[in-house]
């Protein structure tokens, strides 16, 4: 999600969108195969923001397993 993309989307009628982010961790990200990053979520988050939609997200707490060792 990048600005512009928002912006057409606010101006197509939407008014909110929700995000599921899931974690707030990387390497919970990546053990759960998101394919995001925290920094890529936040970047999305403040796009469809500026752009003046309604933002939320889901998040998953607790979620089974151990994050991986850092490199």
């Amino acid at each position: 999600m990048d600005y512009s993309t928002a912006l057409e989307m606010k101006k197509a009628g939407c008014t909110r969108i929700y995000f599921g982010i899931e974690s707030g961790n990387d390497q919970i990200l990546k053990l759960m195969n998101k394919n995001i990053t925290t920094e890529k979520a936040r970047n999305a988050v403040e796009a469809a923001h500026q752009a003046g939609l309604e933002v939320g997200a889901f998040f998953i707490l607790f979620y089974p397993g151990r994050p991986m060792k850092p490199c």
